[in-house]
């Protein structure tokens, strides 16, 4: 007798290994969002640094003109006073206004420390600083 021969079966198809490309976008798209992201923190971080070092040099440099009023032999006169400063491979305006109080010995002073601003051609103040001096002789 003979032998039955079987048919033969094809094997189920089996699934192409790997990702489609629906999957690689959506992964790219989430990628790139949070790179967007971390790009727009860091730029963040940065600027504020640069605001913090501007603010800290302004405030030495207040600090040091407050000073050289205060320990001036002669009691500072009424009046508005501007000057350039060089700091920190910066050109820094300071401008002092000391004005008359109520009590002839004291002298309120107003100091304002400016930068340039290379973007719109003018300057812009960093920091203002108000204090008291009285007279000491």
């Amino acid at each position: 007798m003979m032998k039955m021969l079987k048919p033969l079966r094809r094997s189920p198809q089996r699934r192409a290994e790997g990702f489609t490309l629906l999957e690689v976008l959506v992964a790219l798209l989430i990628f790139s969002i949070s790179v967007a992201a971390l790009v727009r923190g860091m730029t963040q971080i940065v600027k504020q640094t640069e605001q913090l070092e501007l603010k800290t040099f302004a405030a030495w440099i207040a600090d040091n003109a407050y000073t050289e009023l205060a320990i001036a032999e002669n009691f500072p006169a009424v009046g508005e006073k501007k000057k350039t400063v060089e700091y920190a491979s910066r050109t820094w305006r300071v401008v002092e206004k000391v004005i008359a109080t109520p009590n002839p010995q004291m002298r309120k002073v107003e100091i304002q420390v400016l930068i340039a601003d290379t973007a719109n051609l003018s300057e812009r103040q960093v920091l203002s600083v108000t204090s008291f001096i009285g007279n000491n002789s």
